[in-house]
């Protein structure tokens, strides 16, 4: 009942704003840049929708045998380069800097798809909860992947809840958008796959994770 509330909360928010949006261009006649501007928006919306529906599937809709089924080896180090190489850009619009320190060669038995959700999950937290003129340090080794980045951190009392699907923290949700679902995704892919997650956090000191 809890999961179906909350679910129910984020998918409305878009589709809040998308009706918002069609009525205001409905209003009246528009200019077509208008147009193209209220279409923009729109678009940005269908695509957080789609974002929430296709995380809310997999957390409710696969066993872990059925996705066990399809594992294969992964070499972890690639997908990390690939998910590095497309965070670029991101990082680059908000000043960032993204620092590879060191990165060896590791094979895993996995989903390679979901191994990298779960990867771009934890990058994508870095960024979004860092300051301009900052940086994230990542390390691959043997014995973990480890992400550290300069932002807003957490209290102990969110850490306590950061797992919990649609919670967001006070500082996070004034600091930027999101759905909650990102880390509960992280942490039913990485239990599929027998990997242990560490985080630890500091109120505006930043935040470190690392996956054994």
């Amino acid at each position: 009942k809890q999961f179906g509330q909350n679910a129910s909360h984020e998918l409305k928010t878009p589709l809040t704003i998308m009706k918002g949006e069609i009525e205001v261009g409905l209003r009246k006649e528009r200019t077509k840049e208008e147009y193209q501007a209220i279409l923009e928006r729109i678009s940005k919306e269908v695509s957080a929708l789609h974002e929430i529906i296709e995380k809310i599937l997999f957390l409710s809709s696969n066993t872990k045998h059925e996705l066990q089924h399809h594992f294969s080896d992964v070499y972890i180090d690639e997908v990390l380069l690939e998910v590095i190489e497309e965070k670029r850009s991101l990082c680059h619009a908000k000043e960032i800097t993204l620092y590879l320190e060191s990165i060896e060669s590791l094979t895993i038995q996995g989903h390679s798809t979901l191994l990298k959700m779960a990867i771009a999950n934890l990058i994508d937290n870095a960024i979004k909860y860092s300051a301009p003129n900052t940086t994230i340090t990542i390390i691959l080794n043997k014995a973990y992947l480890r992400i550290s980045d300069q932002g807003i951190g957490m209290s102990e009392e969110e850490m306590s809840h950061v797992f919990e699907q649609f919670y967001r923290g006070v500082d996070a949700k004034a600091y930027a958008s999101g759905s909650g679902l990102g880390l509960s995704l992280v942490k039913a892919i990485i239990e599929l796959h027998d990997i242990h997650i560490e985080i630890e956090s500091q109120r505006n000191q930043g935040t470190t994770t690392r996956l054994l």
